[in-house]
């Protein structure tokens, strides 16, 4: 328990620096008024899947979720089928076709039930048939 208490008090740490450099870049813009700034600063610390499985608090945010749908749909399709590939090389004990097929099967199932707006859904549903029709043709040749 008291990892896990010191690993989110890191992980606030962190976030505040990384919006404190958002924000110090935004500053350098000219024209920018501060309301866009501190909404740009607040939209890009709360994309990550992560952070919106463990609050579940930004459902009703439109332009929150219209960012976090553009970013997890950026992690799907061919792009997704490469990252899954290459993460599963370097980080699996034992890197394998069938952990990696695995892997892709849950993460893109769990990215899809974050996709929020209706666009967002259309565009990720041709990302993910690009990934099922992969795995598909790699189950076949091992048949």
């Amino acid at each position: 328990m008291c990892d896990y208490v010191i690993a989110q008090k890191r992980f606030k740490v962190f976030q505040a620096k990384k919006s404190g450099e958002t924000d110090n870049f935004l500053k350098k813009m000219k024209g920018l008024y501060i309301k866009d700034r501190k909404e740009i600063v607040r939209i890009s610390s709360n994309i990550s899947l992560s952070k919106d499985i463990s609050l579940e608090t930004f459902k009703d945010d439109l332009k929150l979720n219209i960012v976090q749908d553009a970013d997890r749909i950026n992690s799907l399709g061919a792009i997704g089928i490469m990252r899954y590939i290459s993460y599963n090389i370097k980080n699996a004990k034992e890197p394998s076709f069938k952990t990696t097929i695995e892997n892709m099967r849950i993460r893109t199932n769990k990215i899809m039930r974050f996709i929020r707006t209706k666009s967002g859904k259309i565009i990720a549903k041709k990302h993910v048939k690009i990934i099922n029709d992969f795995i598909n043709i790699i189950l076949d040749s091992f048949e």
